[in-house]
Formats: structure tokens, C-alpha cells, sequence
């Protein structure tokens, strides 16, 4: 939803997709602490974490290039 309203790569969109990460990083965690989660699925939820981690350097990292 955010790149409707900030279309491309800017630092409120990196911002955003850290505590997006952060935040499904949290959840995880107390997922698997608590067996609410398998390993497979905990290890593919992680990737897609590291994804959306990524894409936030991208993004904070635009200003840096500028």
C-alpha cells in the first residue's frame, strides 16, 4: 500500500518496511517459542523477512547515492 502513496524508493517507505520486518520479527519469535509455528514454516516466514529487510536498506540507502 505504500508504494500507491510514495510510488519508488525513498526513506518513509524504508522506514516503513523495517518496522514492518521488525515487527513480523517479533511475532515469530514468540510463534516458535511457543510451537505455534513449524520449522519450515518459521524458516520461509524468516526469508521473507530478510526480504522485506533488504528492500529497506535499499531504500535508506537512496539517500546515501543522491
Amino acid at each position: 500500500m505504500h508504494n500507491i502513496i510514495h510510488p519508488g524508493r525513498n526513506t518513509d517507505r524504508g522506514t516503513a518496511l523495517r518496522q514492518k520486518a521488525e515487527t513480523k520479527k517479533m511475532l515469530l519469535k514468540k510463534m516458535k517459542m511457543q510451537d505455534e509455528i513449524s520449522d519450515s514454516d518459521f524458516m520461509e516466514q524468516v526469508q521473507k523477512c530478510i526480504a522485506i529487510l533488504s528492500e529497506s536498506q535499499e531504500c535508506m540507502s537512496m539517500i546515501v547515492r543522491m
